[in-house]
C-alpha cells in the first residue's frame, strides 16, 4: 500500500512566454582536457572560453548528483596543485530580464582543495561558492564583503547552491539557498542574503577553481523550478497539478495522468482528489467488497486482494486513518463530490 499520498502543489506559476530555462551545462560532452572551447548545454551565446587561466579544468568523470533531481553524467573537475594556480573561464548568455535564478552542484575534493571556487558573476571579488577564507558556503561581493551561511565546506560532499538575484531600481538582492529540498518549492528563508547598490545582473559566468573542485549541472533560470528540478513525479488531475512519490500513487486517482516532473497543467490548486472507489483493484465498482476491504483495512486488517489494495487516505489529505476518510469513501461511491 503506499504510504506518502499525492500532496498538491502548494503553488503553480502561471504559464510564461518563453523557456523558464534560460542556459544550461551539465557538463556531459566530454572527455575534454580542457574546458575551453567546450559548447555543451543549450542557452548560451558561445562556448566556455579561457581566461587567461594558470591551469586547466577538465570535462568528464561521472559528475555530480543530487537527491531527486534530474542529472546528466560528467563534471568539470580541476587538480589541486597545491600553489597560487587557478582555472578562469566565462560564458555569456542573454539576460531574461532583472529578477534569475543561478544553480549549481558543487563539490571539494581530497585528497585536497584551494581557498577559492565557484561561481563567479565578474570582478576579482565576486565569488558565488567557497569565497577565500571562509568555511561555510557563501558569497563574496567586494573585497571586503563576505556573506556566509551556516553549511559548513566538507570534502567529498556535494551541495545544491540556488542563487537568486533580483534588480530592483539601483540596488540588487542576493539571496543563496544551500542543499534546499526539492519538490518543495522556494524555501521560506534564504541560508544568506544581502543587497547592494548597483541594480545591473552581469550576463556573463565565470567558472573559478582554485583547484580541487568540481562543479556540475550549472542552470540560469526565470523560475524557482527550473532551477532546482526534480524527479518527482506528477499528476494531472481536473487541471491540477499534484507531487507523488511514485507512478502508482497517481494510478489511484481516477482520470489522472503522470506527467513527469515539473509539470504545468494549471493555474491554481483545488481540494486533493480521491482514490478510486475500486478500493481492492479488482476491476469491479461500485460494489460493497470495496466498502468492506476499506473498513477492514482501516483498522489494521488485510484487504481481499492483497497486496493491490489502495492505502486508507481516500481523500489524500495526508491524515489517516481518520474518519473524514470514511465520509469521503461513501460519499463518492454514492456519486457525490471528494
Amino acid at each position: 500500500m503506499k504510504r506518502a499520498s499525492i500532496a498538491c502543489v502548494s503553488l503553480i506559476l502561471a504559464a510564461q512566454a518563453g523557456a523558464a530555462v534560460v542556459a544550461y551545462d551539465g557538463f556531459s560532452n566530454g572527455p575534454l582536457g580542457n574546458l575551453d572551447g567546450s559548447n555543451g548545454g543549450t542557452g548560451w551565446n558561445g562556448p566556455w572560453m579561457d581566461l587567461a587561466s594558470s591551469q586547466f579544468s577538465a570535462v568528464g568523470g561521472t559528475g555530480l548528483t543530487y537527491p531527486n533531481m534530474p542529472t546528466l553524467p560528467g563534471g568539470v573537475h580541476t587538480n589541486y596543485l597545491g600553489d597560487f594556480s587557478a582555472a578562469y573561464y566565462g560564458r555569456s548568455y542573454t539576460l531574461p530580464g532583472n529578477h534569475i535564478f543561478l544553480s549549481f552542484l558543487f563539490r571539494p575534493d581530497t585528497p585536497g582543495f584551494g581557498v577559492n571556487g565557484g561561481i563567479s558573476l565578474g570582478g576579482g571579488y565576486n565569488l558565488i561558492g567557497v569565497p577565500l577564507t571562509m568555511n561555510t558556503y557563501g558569497f563574496r561581493l567586494g573585497h571586503y564583503l563576505f556573506v556566509g551561511s551556516n553549511v559548513p565546506v566538507v570534502a567529498d560532499q556535494t551541495v545544491l547552491i540556488v542563487m537568486e538575484l533580483e534588480a530592483v531600481g539601483i540596488q540588487t538582492t542576493y539571496r543563496m539557498y544551500v542543499n534546499p529540498a526539492l519538490g518543495q518549492g522556494k524555501p521560506a528563508a534564504p541560508d544568506a542574503q544581502y543587497t547592494i547598490g548597483g541594480g545591473t545582473i552581469p550576463s556573463t559566468l565565470y567558472l573559478v577553481n582554485d583547484g580541487g573542485f568540481t562543479t556540475d549541472e550549472l542552470r540560469v533560470a526565470t523560475t524557482w523550478e527550473d532551477a532546482a528540478p526534480t524527479t518527482l513525479g506528477a499528476c494531472c488531475v481536473n487541471s491540477t497539478l499534484c507531487l507523488s512519490l511514485n507512478q502508482s500513487d497517481c494510478a489511484q486517482v481516477p482520470g489522472a495522468n503522470f506527467l513527469g516532473a515539473n509539470t504545468l497543467c494549471g493555474t491554481g490548486c483545488a481540494s486533493p482528489a480521491c482514490d478510486s472507489i475500486d478500493f481492492n483493484n479488482d476491476a469491479l465498482f461500485p460494489d460493497t467488497q470495496d466498502i468492506d476491504d476499506f473498513l477492514i483495512v482501516f483498522s489494521g486488517g488485510p484487504c481481499s486482494n492483497d497486496p493491490n489494495c489502495g492505502d486508507v487516505d481516500f481523500n489524500n489529505d495526508g491524515l489517516f486513518p481518520d474518519t473524514a476518510d470514511i465520509d469521503s469513501l461513501l460519499r463518492v461511491f454514492s456519486g457525490g463530490p471528494c
